[in-house]
């Protein structure tokens, strides 16, 4: 599979000029949040800070001091933010600074992504590193879809169905269901996914499920804890099934670096063929 950028708050003309820019064994995706962000095991991360929310920033800077040397990849930062003191880390003042380094940054950041993956593997993803993250994207969504002031029993809605999300140990299952779906989506393959959980208004949130369900605010929705254990079913053409298969080998959200992901242990993936 080709060796992989992720990138996060670039407008289109800078991204388009990045793609270009790229020697032709390089694949860059955007990233969709900042779970994106961490989960996805890439070569090189693009970050432009002035486009990020406070929450999304504090909570990648938090994730990064907490990783410290253990990161695979490298970080390339755009703006002036202050930045945690890692080898990880480049620091570009614009974009413009950045494309001039392109040649250089790369060749840092493949070797690297090289060295740290013949080391022995100590590297870990912390479980509340998944969590913080999602809980920011979550909160970013609702201001997204409800305003900046939403309904009061909605914020306490989305907040009793995070808190199943934790008591279920979900948080990894969630991002990687979002993550899987934002990808299906975005380039365009045919699949359903069929969800049994406690926490419909944060699918909908995630853009996981598209219908907004209907939620009756003023009451407990969390009673049935046997749905707190959540389930999620992908159908996709039997066609697909390789690109799955490589899509999870760069999705590394795990605890132990490189091995399979116990985010994936409640996903279940049924491939048919085409007609059936």
């Amino acid at each position: 599979m080709n060796k992989l950028l992720i990138a996060y708050g670039l407008t289109k003309p800078q991204f388009e000029h990045l793609q270009a820019a790229l020697p032709e064994e390089y694949e860059l995706v955007i990233a969709a949040c900042v779970t994106d962000l961490i989960v996805t095991n890439a070569v090189c991360v693009v970050s432009n800070a002035a486009n990020m929310c406070q929450d999304a920033l504090r909570v990648l800077l938090l994730y990064y001091m907490d990783m410290g040397n253990r990161l695979d990849g490298t970080i390339v930062w755009l703006g002036r933010t202050k930045v945690p003191d890692l080898p990880s880390f480049v620091r570009c003042d614009s974009f413009l600074d950045m494309m001039t380094e392109l040649k250089s940054i790369l060749s840092g950041a493949q070797g690297r992504y090289n060295a740290m993956r013949m080391s022995n593997g100590t590297a870990y993803l912390p479980t509340h590193a998944i969590e913080e993250s999602v809980e920011a994207d979550i909160s970013t969504a609702l201001h997204s879809k409800y305003g900046m002031n939403p309904d009061k029993r909605l914020v306490k809605r989305v907040h009793r169905e995070y808190w199943a999300v934790l008591e279920a140990g979900a948080a990894e299952e969630l991002a990687a269901v979002a993550a899987l779906t934002r990808w299906l989506k975005t380039n365009k393959y045919p699949f359903s996914v069929e969800c049994s959980t406690a926490f419909p208004l944060i699918l909908y949130l995630l853009s996981i499920t598209d219908s907004s369900p209907q939620i009756d605010l003023d009451q407990n929705p969390l009673l049935q804890k046997s749905r707190w254990n959540p389930k999620f079913v992908f159908s996709l053409s039997k066609g697909f099934q390789t690109r799955i298969i490589q899509w999870k080998e760069h999705y590394w959200l795990c605890s132990r670096i490189r091995n399979p992901s116990a985010a994936f242990e409640r996903i279940t993936f049924v491939f048919h063929e085409i007609g059936t």
